[in-house]
């Protein structure tokens, strides 16, 4: 998912930047309805998080900042991949779900990770 914020020109732009990269990842436009659900989403998680506890689920959020520059078409296949090898190091079970979204910043783009799996059976300690 990527937000585009701006005026006309300025997201005509980011969006001129981004049409070779949503081909390679195939990306689909949406409109601005999309971007803005997920937007309120981030203010959800929070609680999210704790009702997933509740349920031997681990619901987390990570962002990473970087400039438009290094937003490479292979970042996400290496998060994904680094995700699962860490996932199986620590022998967690079920499966490990990886979801993203892409967003302006101040300073170049905002990377959001959103990560899921089951906790069940695990000691809290």
């Amino acid at each position: 998912l990527v937000v585009l914020e701006g005026s006309a020109e300025e997201v005509a732009a980011q969006r001129h930047e981004l049409t070779s990269l949503a081909k390679v990842c195939r990306g689909v436009w949406t409109g601005a309805d999309v971007g803005e659900v997920f937007h309120q989403m981030n203010f959800v998680v929070p609680y999210l998080r704790d009702l997933g506890m509740d349920h031997d689920l681990l619901l987390d959020s990570l962002q990473l900042t970087l400039p438009w520059s290094r937003l490479q078409p292979n970042l996400w296949p290496c998060i994904l991949q680094v995700a699962s090898a860490e996932h199986r190091r620590l022998r967690l079970p079920g499966a490990l779900k990886l979801w993203k979204s892409l967003s302006p910043s101040r300073d170049g783009a905002l990377l959001r990770v959103h990560v899921t799996c089951s906790v069940e059976g695990l000691d809290p300690a």
